[in-house]
């Protein structure tokens, strides 16, 4: 799914994930800084300029990168 910046989101198909302060690369060791549960919802900020599968999210617990994969769009 593409999303776009102001998107509401939420998990998909897991019930918790962990958000990173870096995107993700072939030989990057981000570190987990926040999570996101399926109960919560999230806006998402920016997409990531080289390929666009990461996504940086604010949530109630904190904000950081993470595949779109993991998320749905909130209708």
């Amino acid at each position: 799914m593409k999303f776009s910046a102001g998107d509401m989101v939420t998990v998909n198909l897991v019930d918790v994930i962990d958000l990173y302060d870096e995107q993700f690369g072939p030989n990057e060791q981000a570190r987990a800084v926040s999570r996101l549960t399926s109960a919560d919802t999230a806006v998402v900020v920016s997409l990531s300029s080289h390929d666009g599968r990461c996504v940086y999210i604010i949530g109630p617990h904190g904000a950081g990168w993470t595949f779109g994969a993991f998320l749905k769009r909130v209708k």
